[in-house]
């Protein structure tokens, strides 16, 4: 019981000095979200950038408003998903990274939805051969 009473007063110490101003946690930290827009109007991306670097989602859209291409970074590298897509809206890429290196699943679509190929990696290195399908799923190599 006395533990979880220090871990209490800890906390609300903190609160209090955060909250004074005597101490600033996000001091020299200058997150921001950086948007521009196509000549019509339509928003043309949206990224989140911490101290000038990429930082967070990243979103572009084609210039009919729909969303084109998504993107996860970390400090100005690619950590996390990027998604690629058709005109039409629908999945034509996807692949995880881990800080900076492709990690896991890389897949290529077909604009009818169906995969049109599939490798693997491991923080940047093909671990599997590449498998590709023709429109119809139909395995090619």
């Amino acid at each position: 019981m006395l533990k979880n009473q220090k871990l209490f007063v800890i906390c609300i110490i903190i609160f209090i000095i955060q909250n004074c101003g005597l101490i600033d946690l996000w001091k020299n930290r200058n997150h921001e979200i950086r948007k521009s827009h196509y000549t019509n109007g339509t928003l043309e991306y949206e990224s989140s950038y911490l101290n000038n670097k990429l930082d967070g989602p990243s979103y572009h859209y084609n210039v009919g408003g729909i969303l084109i291409s998504y993107a996860e970074y970390v400090n100005g590298s690619p950590h996390g998903i990027w998604k690629i897509f058709y005109d039409s809206g629908k999945l034509k890429y996807t692949c995880s990274y881990f800080y900076a290196h492709k990690d896991g699943e890389e897949k290529f679509y077909h604009e009818n939805g169906q995969m049109q190929s599939l490798i693997k990696y491991e923080y940047g290195k093909v671990i599997s051969e590449i498998i590709r399908w023709d429109e119809n799923g139909e395995l090619l190599y």
